[in-house]
């Protein structure tokens, strides 16, 4: 014992010793320490680098490392059950350097050189004092950051002393408490509560604080040594006297996923403080004690519930008991089941939860929150608002948390098919309703900024020149006339223009929406500005490359199908400014939540080696031919069948419309509904983000080919045909999916696992093409009334001198989304018995970044739509010419308005 002492004493953080700190640039160094301020908050140490010539850097003294610590961290070893090991071995270790926390704080240094000796890091706990929280709540500031250097080391704390942890989740986006301050506000008052309760002056209260605590900039620019954290957890947890946790998230407890009981951190940090109220941790074993800061409105304080979190000014502290030693009433959830931001600490979690010996199929504590009071008030008003309340809960989950649940439990998504079929027909068509709603509002959001292009397009042209035109060409005493065209009749395209707006349009918004796709995993934080440096790159790269195609080809860029190369060569810079830049998140070890020792029947199941790398083989074979397949559907739309398009009659339009179009999506959805169903290591949600655009482009096509058709008559029996098409579509894609699984194919049934990825894809999909629908509604609307200047440019059905009729087209549109809205919610009524959940992007964890992704992909497609509808002298419908000719084209003969600018008779 003796020869342990005098080691931690020698190998602790003190004046005159070789440790290793962070210089001014982040930078592990080793120094000596030349001096501490008074409280030991801060150390001076003096690099032996030869950059600072004995110049003296001060550094948070926690977060200064010994010689040992950082032999460790070189050394490291991250296997799962090393740390797991570890782990196991502090936690027995505990009670030998104390057996209050106050007597375990002033050893942890000890603590540290044991753990260190055995191959561990463990960061030095450190906390912040009552006076500083004090001053800063008196001031007007809030929770401090871990760079303002703040914190104490709990070895230089009075063994009286008394430490609080504060277990929480963000009130803000960007902050841990709202614009009053309230979470400051009830830490303060908590502390000042124990300090009369335990007959301390408040000058011997603490608290520690996640986000003070733990350095942030030590976790990012040394991951491996940031984690040692989160294994670090359970132990500052232990050495705390008192727990204290806030409910209250960002979202004012409305989200599913931000909730502070759903949240994995909060959970573990709940079943810790649990876990040491027991034995062997506590001897005998006591009650888990916690308080909770109760936040209310102080205009209204008997009001706890459906108030938004930046009206919380006031708090209460509610103490809460759970008895001891029975994990029946474990207040907290298993926390590898628990929502993450970043998925890598999902791992770690397990692990701790497994150590503390969670008992996974033990009965629980029902956390205080809003819905545990709306639980006991629908108790006593029958089953059916119950369920009604549970479906509500669900029509909120997010694409990132149904997407997560392909991962975590994807049988779990098959498993709610009976349980939907509960509900009545009233029930299930409110909840379509309810979940409509948010439909209409994301497509209202998402086809603004798109009319806006649509407007800036419609305002710059028209895209035709006089140069090099001869004035006798032009004369137009012979042609009908035409109002509104300044420019010489029979002029040519004008090529640059034309290239430039609709390509920049295009190749902008696929370089935005192509980069943001990282968000939807990783979220906003440290990715953000990797996003917009990826965005601007593939931005600056695909005009570079614009600008070199048109100066090698002129204006006969799209005669010659420069377009079409130019497409294919920014796609590909694109991705490699992507790579560059975004980058490609690391493989992570993974933890299964419910580990089980396998029998021998399986693990002769279990596949071998071989089987997986065959598996992967064929992903990505198959994900390889469903990029290809969809990349020759654009390529054929864009430049080839739109062109053809043109020079159908009305009645072959209808017939393109209403068969060749919707055969196109069918096909590519099942192909792409498949591959995104696999089971894999990229996350699902990525892997819809394909759909998604794959949907926004051809349903805006599909509606443009509707407006470019003239017949009044035969665009409404359009709109209502492709209605009809939209519904049935829906409602028998899943019976006709199983019908040939098993009749034409020979397969057998899917298992619950298969068929709970296929559901979570398909509610994704039905969310993205319900959207796209709607905005493609409003934007094909815009268009139709905005481009009749640029009639000759866009073939959207104009007539030659007669602007469309404002009246009936916005009939045309109401009678568009009261035909689509129908079908929509009898088909999501009949999907959700089917066992297809509701998906909404304004709500629930990322939708922020899911509406962001969502927003640059309908500007991609508007503006790669307007390109294919342009007016172009592609080189097998126009004959041999000079570049921007279009008169001689196959095309301007069967349209109206082109055959009139061209002095031409309609064929």
């Amino acid at each position: 014992k003796a020869t342990s002492e005098s080691a931690a004493v020698s190998d602790g953080v003190r004046v005159g010793a070789h440790v290793v700190a962070r210089d001014a640039k982040g930078v592990y160094r080793p120094g000596v320490v030349t001096g501490m301020s008074p409280d030991q908050i801060t150390s001076s140490i003096r690099f032996a680098h030869a950059r600072y010539d004995g110049a003296v850097v001060t550094c948070t003294t926690a977060s200064v490392l010994t010689t040992p610590q950082f032999h460790a961290y070189e050394n490291r070893n991250s296997h799962l059950l090393r740390q797991g090991v570890r782990l196991r071995g502090l936690l027995s270790q505990v009670t030998r350097y104390g057996t209050t926390p106050g007597e375990r704080r002033q050893r942890f240094a000890a603590l540290i050189s044991e753990h260190a000796n055995c191959g561990g890091v463990l960061p030095m706990m450190s906390v912040i004092p009552y006076k500083t929280l004090a001053e800063r709540l008196e001031s007007g500031g809030s929770i401090p950051a871990s760079f303002e250097m703040v914190t104490v080391p709990v070895t230089a704390l009075s063994p009286k002393s008394k430490v609080v942890f504060f277990s929480h989740t963000r009130l803000r986006e960007h902050s841990s408490d709202n614009e009053h301050n309230v979470k400051l506000r009830g830490i303060v008052q908590t502390m000042q509560m124990f300090a009369r309760d335990s007959c301390v002056p408040t000058e011997l209260m603490y608290c520690w604080i996640d986000e003070t605590c733990i350095d942030q900039k030590t976790w990012a620019a040394y991951p491996d040594l940031g984690m040692s954290f989160v294994y670090a957890l359970p132990m500052y947890i232990i050495n705390s006297d008192h727990f204290v946790y806030c409910a209250w998230d960002r979202a004012s407890r409305e989200a599913e996923d931000l909730r502070y009981e759903n949240r994995a951190w909060c959970r573990v940090e709940m079943l810790v403080g649990y876990r040491m109220a027991n034995a062997p941790l506590t001897v005998p074993p006591r009650p888990f004690e916690r308080y909770r800061l109760s936040l209310y409105k102080s205009s209204d304080p008997q009001r706890e519930h459906g108030l938004s979190v930046h009206e919380l000014d006031s708090v209460r502290i509610m103490r809460e008991i759970s008895e001891a030693g029975n994990w029946s009433v474990c207040p907290t959830r298993h926390p590898g089941e628990g929502v993450l931001s970043v998925e890598s600490d999902r791992a770690p979690l397990v692990l701790i939860a497994h150590v503390c010996g969670f008992d996974e199929d033990a009965g629980h504590e029902d956390p205080w929150d809003g819905v545990v009071y709306e639980r006991r008030t629908l108790v006593t008003s029958g089953a059916r608002t119950r369920r009604r309340f549970e479906r509500q809960t669900t029509r909120r989950q997010s694409a990132f948390a149904l997407s997560k649940n392909i991962v975590l439990n994807p049988a779990l998504v098959a498993s709610q098919v009976q349980e939907a079929r509960k509900a009545s027909l009233e029930e299930t068509f409110i909840e379509a309703l309810h979940s409509y709603r948010d439909v209409i509002v994301a497509a209202v959001m998402l086809s603004i900024p798109c009319i806006l292009i649509v407007f800036v397009v419609a305002n710059s042209g028209p895209y035709l020149t006089d140069h090099g035109i001869s004035v006798e060409s032009n004369t137009t005493s012979t042609c009908p006339t035409m109002d509104g065209l300044g420019v010489p009749r029979g002029a040519r395209i004008d090529v640059q223009r034309t290239w430039f707006r609709m390509g920049g349009i295009a190749i902008t918004f696929y370089s935005f929406s192509f980069c943001t796709v990282a968000l939807l995993s990783r979220g906003f934080g440290y990715q953000t500005p990797r996003t917009i440096k990826g965005c601007l790159a593939g931005v600056a790269s695909g005009f570079l490359l614009g600008w070199i195609a048109f100066e090698a080809y002129g204006d006969k860029i799209i005669r010659f199908s420069g377009d079409l190369i130019f497409a294919a060569l920014a796609c590909g810079v694109v991705n490699a400014c992507h790579v560059l830049t975004v980058g490609k998140r690391k493989a992570t070890t993974t933890a299964s939540v419910k580990p089980s020792l396998l029998s021998e029947d399986e693990a002769s199941r279990k596949p071998s080696t071989g089987q997986k790398h065959h598996a992967g083989r064929y992903e990505a074979t198959a994900m390889i031919i469903s990029v290809i397949v969809t990349s020759l559907y654009l390529v054929t739309y864009t430049f080839g069948l739109i062109t053809f398009f043109s020079s159908l009659s009305d009645l072959w339009q209808l017939l393109f419309r209403i068969i060749v179009h919707p055969l196109v999506i069918l096909t590519g959805e099942m192909m792409m509904r498949s591959v995104a169903a696999l089971p894999s290591e990229k996350d699902p949600l990525v892997k819809c983000s394909a759909i998604v655009a794959f949907d926004f482009y051809f349903q805006l096509t599909g509606r443009f080919l509707v407006a470019a058709q003239m017949d009044e008559l035969l665009t409404n029996i359009t709109v209502v045909v492709v209605g009809v098409e939209e519904l049935l579509m829906r409602v028998t894609y899943l019976p006709k999916k199983k019908w040939l699984r098993r009749h034409v194919y020979g397969l057998p049934p899917l298992t619950a696992e298969a068929e709970g990825r296929f559901l979570s894809v398909l509610a994704i999909d039905n969310m993205s093409s319900m959207q796209s629908e709607v905005t493609a509604i409003f934007i094909a609307t815009a268009a139709k009334l905005m481009m009749y200047d640029v009639r000759v440019n866009f073939n959207l059905g104009f007539e030659v001198n007669t602007p469309p009729s404002v009246g009936f087209e916005l009939l045309s549109m109401v009678l568009a989304l009261c035909v689509e809205s129908l079908g929509n919610l009898v088909a999501m009524a009949v999907q959700r018995r089917q066992g297809v959940n509701h998906v909404s992007v304004l709500s629930g964890e990322r939708h922020r970044e899911s509406l962001l992704f969502m927003i640059c992909v309908a500007c991609f497609a508007t503006g790669l739509v307007l390109y294919a509808f342009a007016l172009r002298d592609v080189g097998w419908f126009c004959k041999k010419g000079r570049g921007g000719e279009f008169c001689d084209c196959d095309f301007t003969y069967r349209s109206e308005v082109l055959s009139a600018y061209c002095c031409l008779t309609v064929t």
